[in-house]
């Protein structure tokens, strides 16, 4: 469904009137690919006394509620004063005559600390988390109930589709947004995303010695949009834009190996600084294909190197393709797939 997304929302709406995306999951599938949830940003390992401290990453999260639904758009929650005839609901939303709620309020985008996990297909939130959104499930349907494959078995859960984009330690997209890599697509690594609602609890609840258990999973998001790159004992994993962000001699140093009892620390990234971002080149079969660096965001791909004729090469450079692009009057804007 999310190729045609709003050309099929609108027609439907044309059809049909207001309506709200729903769709059904398969009634059979590969058991390899049901639905999981098994448990450059630097994200650092979480000390542990076994020594196998996991890992957290932050993700911003965005209600979207225009791609999915056809309806009368207004605000919602502060500021928004009910019609005479109108009732307001302890949720913040304002009911219109005949209880019609309107949903279409943005909401803020907030970010969320989850357990980097590859394991989990969909990245999962509290309902405390969904409602900070602006995401009530009275008044905001979900997409679907699926069927999710847990350690402890299969639950059934509903997921909601909202923006997930993958951060920094700070909250702030990985992506520049004065000078981006490829100005071509949105300034943000992620996209739109089924988002599970965790149905156990209400939000993270306390141990016995008062530290948050958290259970937000983060999903396969990051490591489908982010290049990534670890070290063995540096106790940290990388995700940026491009591979210049998490390759470098300061970044992945060689020959290093892991071992039980050696500190969990993340390595020191004071000097990084100092080494800034690598200027790459790859050479394959002692030199006859080379992928190298020709400039900032700029890559050249050359095979049969030294071989007269037969040598081809292609230059990768998705700044100066957009330029171009506008220059020559086409429309070469965000998410335009001839630069993709």
């Amino acid at each position: 469904f999310a190729i045609g997304r709003k050309e099929r929302l609108d027609r439907y709406a044309k059809e049909h009137g207001p309506h709200w995306l729903w769709f059904e999951s398969p009634l059979w599938v590969h058991p390899e690919s049901r639905i999981k949830a098994m448990r450059c940003a630097v994200v650092e390992r979480v000390a542990s006394q076994n020594d196998f401290g996991l890992y957290y990453i932050i993700q911003g999260f965005w209600k979207r509620s225009g791609e999915v639904t056809r309806m009368p758009q207004t605000g919602y929650g502060a500021g928004m004063q009910p019609a005479p005839d109108a009732a307001s609901n302890s949720y913040g939303f304002t009911a219109g005559p005949g209880a019609s709620v309107h949903c279409g309020g943005e909401g803020p985008k907030l970010c969320f600390r989850s357990l980097l996990d590859s394991g989990a297909t969909y990245p999962s939130l509290y309902p405390s988390d969904f409602r900070a959104l602006g995401v009530y499930p009275p008044f905001y349907p979900a997409q679907s109930l699926v069927n999710i494959l847990t350690a402890n078995g299969a639950v059934t859960e509903s997921i909601y589709e909202i923006h997930v984009e993958v951060s920094d330690e700070g909250g702030q997209s990985l992506v520049d947004p004065v000078d981006p890599i490829n100005p071509a697509f949105e300034r943000y690594i992620g996209g739109l995303s089924p988002v599970v609602m965790l149905s156990a609890e209400d939000s993270p609840s306390l141990n016995e010695n008062g530290w948050e258990e958290n259970l937000r999973l983060s999903g396969i998001m990051p490591f489908l949009a982010s290049y990534v790159s670890t070290t063995p004992t540096k106790n940290m994993m990388l995700f940026g834009e491009n591979r210049n962000d998490v390759l470098g001699g300061h970044k992945i140093p060689p020959f290093r190996r892991w071992m039980v009892g050696l500190p969990q620390d993340a390595s020191d990234r004071t000097y990084w600084d100092n080494f800034r971002d690598p200027q790459i080149t790859f050479s394959h079969r002692r030199g006859l294909i080379l992928d190298q660096d020709t400039g900032p965001a700029i890559s050249k791909l050359t095979v049969n190197v030294g071989m007269g004729d037969m040598e081809r090469s292609e230059t990768f450079d998705p700044r100066g393709d957009f330029q171009r692009k506008l220059a020559d009057g086409q429309q070469g804007g965000v998410n335009d797939p001839t630069l993709a």
